[in-house]
């Protein structure tokens, strides 16, 4: 009796091509929304790194002023692309992972064409001048709830369809979704609330607002990111993890620490606030640590396959930036630091290395391994990942040395740190060119990839009906 239930259970138990025809709609929606959006906040954020170079350049044209261009590029970033990839990769993550159907892809389609809805009021709202004026919640006040009903829906969805796994047992990388998934609707209703439906009062916003900026970027991005890295590099390098106890404790340290991170060393408020912001920001040194030496001791002695391997390759630059931007958040968060470099663009090095950077990069890791499986069809081009990884690395690092590098002499040199500490303007737009040309290699390719799905589908479809024309016409014979 129990071998015959173990038989019905094993050939129950769906294939992949199943798992990925199950979240293939959503999925795919969000991948090409998100492609739609990264080709929007490059437009922008070329024109907004030009301005630097170029202050007069469409100065006539309110809508594009710097201050409204800069703010519009970085929420089509981070609520256009970074979320909504991150929305995508997680749905598939727990669909594969769990071995279990995607629960209400209808929903999930009006959930993720609302959550577009909402990201193109607020971005024109932003142009229009609509800016909320609180930096990475910028979306205006009829913008902003849409983004959370839409979420409310995908991450339901998300939670549905764990729950009914058939893999009880949970990855590493769940555990990262899973924060995730649970922590942004937390974060994004009580910042909706208090600096939009009713919203507090004199410095109490700004407490609030770099509350959110830290648990956004420590809780939300930061797991989705590292949920990539744990299923990536174990898969692709084809070794086991190499330590689960640093895992736990890496998770675990992140989840005590992350909620008190974000308030900058000389903000007007108690000392104690700052003191305790800062300790909880140069402990995250240590998940940080334990999570990329655990991924790169699974790697070890597999690193060549990273020349033949998208994925691998995107997964390695987006652990090092990882790693970068921990290393200077806890440098920089310091009393004495800080002081030196309030005046600076480290500030803007720090959200570009760790947005356009780390996650970005782990996501299009994970974008390049589950892209091909959806679409049924691999990559039709080997050159244009190529493109994309030196465009992104060769870009990153130039922006960050042309942000952050005079920020830091410039502390050295003068006692009132940064004022003097500005850009070198043509190297910071030399550096958001090469990323911009690199992104719409990547858009250009996934469309690509798209056209030889449909293409396929089409020519199934036409077999199919030739073989039914010929079996119908021996039929009527």
């Amino acid at each position: 009796m129990t071998a015959a239930n173990d038989n019905t259970n094993c050939a129950a138990a769906p294939t992949n091509a199943e798992l990925d025809a199950s979240c293939r709609g959503p999925v795919a929606f969000l991948l090409i929304s998100a492609s739609l959006w990264l080709v929007v906040a490059t437009v922008l954020g070329l024109i907004a790194a030009w301005q630097l170079q170029a202050p007069g350049f469409l100065a006539g044209c309110q809508w594009f002023t710097h201050g409204r261009v800069k703010p519009a590029a970085f929420n089509a970033l981070l609520y256009g692309f970074t979320l909504q990839a991150a929305f995508a990769v997680a749905l598939w993550l727990i669909v594969r992972l769990g071995r279990a159907a995607l629960s209400g892809p209808f929903s999930l389609l009006i959930a993720s064409k609302l959550w577009n809805l909402g990201v193109t009021l607020g971005v024109c709202g932003v142009l229009l001048g609509d800016n909320s004026g609180h930096e990475w919640f910028e979306m205006p006040r009829y913008a902003a709830p849409l983004l959370l009903v839409a979420y409310l829906i995908i991450g339901g969805h998300a939670l549905v369809t764990m729950h009914a796994r058939r893999e009880r047992g949970l990855f590493a990388t769940q555990w990262y979704l899973l924060l995730a998934l649970l922590w942004f609707p937390w974060i994004y209703s009580t910042a909706l609330w208090l600096l939009h439906v009713h919203p507090v009062r004199g410095i109490t916003q700004s407490v609030v607002n770099w509350w959110f900026i830290g648990n956004l970027q420590l809780l939300v991005l930061v797991p989705f990111a590292l949920a990539c890295a744990f299923y990536i590099v174990p898969k692709l390098t084809a070794r086991p993890l190499h330590s689960r106890d640093l895992a736990v404790f890496g998770f675990w340290t992140l989840v005590l620490l992350g909620g008190w991170c974000g308030i900058p060393a000389g903000a007007p408020i108690p000392a104690w606030f700052i003191t305790v912001s800062i300790a909880a920001t140069a402990l995250t040194l240590g998940p940080a640590l334990a999570v990329t030496g655990n991924l790169f001791m699974t790697w070890k002695g597999a690193f060549s396959r990273v020349r033949n391997n998208p994925a691998l390759a995107f997964a390695l630059i987006g652990l090092v930036f990882f790693l970068g931007w921990s290393l200077r958040a806890a440098f920089s968060g310091f009393r004495g630091p800080a002081e030196g470099l309030r005046f600076s663009n480290l500030a803007t090095a720090q959200d570009q290395l760790l947005l356009a950077g780390a996650v970005s990069s782990l996501l299009f890791a994970a974008v390049y391994e589950l892209a091909p499986r959806l679409a049924s069809h691999a990559w039709p081009c080997a050159g244009l990942p190529r493109a994309h990884f030196w465009g992104t690395l060769a870009g990153t690092v130039l922006a960050q040395v042309s942000l952050a590098a005079p920020a830091v002499f410039a502390a050295k040199s003068s006692p009132v740190g940064g004022v003097m500490a500005l850009p070198v303007p043509m190297l910071a737009f030399a550096g958001v060119a090469l990323v911009g040309l690199a992104n719409l290699a990547f858009v250009a390719h996934v469309f690509w990839l798209a056209a030889c799905h449909f293409r396929q589908c089409r020519c199934k479809e036409n077999v199919l009906a030739l073989f039914k024309g010929q079996a119908d016409a021996e039929a009527a014979s």
